[in-house]
């Protein structure tokens, strides 16, 4: 194991905050995103902190079973079917993505 630390954990020590909201702010020429922190920073976080991560991956996986739930609700199709749906238009859209040699 590397005694040496990660690329974002310097990011991570300056910016605590980032896992009590779950979120982080970048800017963009669009104004702006919020994303989910990522895995390493829940690792760094679970570590410092295991109780308060048990309760963020609870949430999580609240949303995650809401969001499906939300999903089936607007739609007659199984879940398999809207997966399968998603995964034609994803492929749909990929195809159009070409590079020029």
């Amino acid at each position: 194991m590397s005694r040496r630390p990660g690329i974002g954990r310097q990011w991570y020590d300056d910016h605590p905050e980032c896992m009590e909201y779950d979120t982080i702010s970048i800017s963009t020429p669009d104004g702006g995103r919020k994303i989910r922190p990522p895995k390493y920073f829940d690792k760094l976080f679970d570590v410092e902190q295991p109780e308060l991560m048990a309760e963020i991956k609870a949430k999580r996986k609240h949303f995650a079973e809401e969001g499906k739930k939300a999903k089936l609700a607007q739609s007659t199709m199984t879940y398999e079917e809207i997966l399968q749906t998603q995964e034609r238009v994803l492929h749909n859209r990929i195809k159009n993505l070409r590079r020029e040699l």
